[in-house]
């Protein structure tokens, strides 16, 4: 897929902050899934106490329990000045989506396939 989701904060602490809130809830995914609470590739109906009460500091109720295992997903995620630029070759991102919505980003989603030379994303141009 090589999808690029972009999202323009306001300023770059605005961006740090969310790459470390995604940083915060994938660590607390791969410890529910270590611990057997969360499954990959299964229909999970459970956050698990741990990751629900991370979720509930975090002020985040927009998430549920099936998009949990996006955070297991080959995501790379890159703070360039007030950009947060995540890259992945996967089409379910819904999770991350609503992350950067939630805290105030505005949000662009594109194929790098399709469109280079934007810089944000693996340059597919073969050039």
């Amino acid at each position: 897929m090589n999808l690029v989701m972009v999202g323009s904060f306001e300023t770059e602490a605005d961006a740090d902050n969310v790459q470390q809130l995604i940083r915060r809830i994938t660590s607390q995914v791969d410890i529910a899934v270590d611990e057997g609470v969360l499954g990959v590739g299964e229909n999970n109906r459970e956050f698990g106490e741990s990751l629900r009460t991370l979720l509930r500091e975090l002020d985040l109720f927009i998430l549920n329990s099936h998009e949990m295992e996006q955070f297991r997903y080959d995501v790379s995620i890159e703070v360039k000045g007030r950009r947060l630029v995540l890259t992945t070759d996967e089409i379910d991102v819904s999770a991350f989506l609503k992350i950067l919505v939630d805290q105030g980003a505005k949000v662009e989603v594109y194929s790098a396939h399709h469109h280079h030379g934007t810089d944000l994303g693996p340059d597919t141009s073969g050039s």
